[in-house]
């Protein structure tokens, strides 16, 4: 899939551009040092076998691993996010804009508040350009408690009925990202076909970066991982917990104390109690900070 076939649009400039959807194939990552050579077909069986087997929408599911490996990513993911959030609201004038953006269509709905200003919510937005035969449950990267799609009033689970975002979510790397398997992306480009997903994804993705651009950016700073004290103080009971542990694999290792795991020296073993016990404590320590950390900041 490092080569596949592009429509060409002739600019001004000395270099040629690529959508950023299209980067995960060629691995292409906009550092500094990367080289990508163009063939350009030249009689008409050329083109039409380029453009029957080549055209970039006919590879968006790799074979890989049977996921779309065409996606968003980086800017189009923090547009999706900041859009969805519960608090995000928007005027008529934006909404304008973004669904220009988006060469929508259709019908607008209804304004979720009417007065005094009529408003839309970020989920509207997305909700219009659905399909709105969709109907569709994934849970979202925010983990907390709720168990149940259909009763939860957090941000965990995207809930679609009918193309219409029903309850909370947000669209993030696992519902729109590149390389995500059995995700809204996915979802949209088995049932609806390569010419449907192409066209949606390409409106989506401009309508997130209109939003994006129009909101002024994005930014965070070293305030925006700020966290409570008590946060710190939990960590470090963890930290220490853990040291403990391992010093004391340490200390019967040096003893002689420490029995061989089936299949594995002395050596391999204690390599592997302190391996597993760092890999316990990384992963509470996630655990506290996502409890701590302000959802509502710019670095989530």
């Amino acid at each position: 899939m490092s080569m596949m076939g592009h429509i060409v649009r002739v600019l001004p400039g000395r270099t040629f551009r690529l959508h950023l959807a299209v980067c995960p194939p060629y691995n292409a990552d906009f550092d500094g040092g990367d080289e990508m050579n163009l063939h350009v077909p030249q009689n008409e069986e050329a083109r039409a076998e380029a453009k029957t087997l080549m055209l970039v929408q006919n590879h968006i599911i790799t074979p890989r691993y049977g996921g779309p490996i065409i996606g968003a990513r980086q800017d189009y993911i923090t547009g999706g996010y900041l859009l969805t959030r519960k608090d995000t609201f928007i005027n008529r004038e934006l909404l304008m804009y973004i669904l220009a953006a988006a060469n929508y269509d259709g019908e607008i709905d209804e304004p979720a508040i009417m007065h005094p200003k009529e408003l839309w919510t970020g989920k509207q937005v997305i909700s219009m350009l659905l399909p709105k035969d969709l109907n569709w449950v994934q849970p979202t990267a925010i983990k907390e408690s709720c168990k149940d799609p259909y009763n939860c009033y957090t941000d965990e689970y995207i809930l679609i009925v009918n193309g219409y975002m029903a309850t909370g979510g947000v669209l993030d790397k696992k519902s729109i990202g590149a390389e995500q398997v059995d995700s809204l992306w996915h979802v949209i480009v088995k049932r609806y076909g390569n010419d449907y997903a192409r066209r949606w994804v390409d409106s989506i993705l401009r309508a997130l970066l209109r939003f994006l651009d129009l909101r002024g950016g994005f930014s965070m700073g070293i305030d925006s991982l700020e966290m409570p004290q008590e946060s710190y103080r939990e960590l470090e009971r963890l930290y220490e917990e853990s040291e403990r542990k391992v010093l004391d694999y340490i200390q019967k290792y040096r003893e002689g104390k420490l029995e061989a795991e089936p299949g594995y020296t002395i050596d391999e073993t204690l390599e592997n109690d302190v391996t597993i016990e760092l890999s316990r404590v990384r992963e509470a320590a996630a655990r506290v900070a996502e409890k701590y950390i302000n959802k509502d900041g710019e670095a989530t």
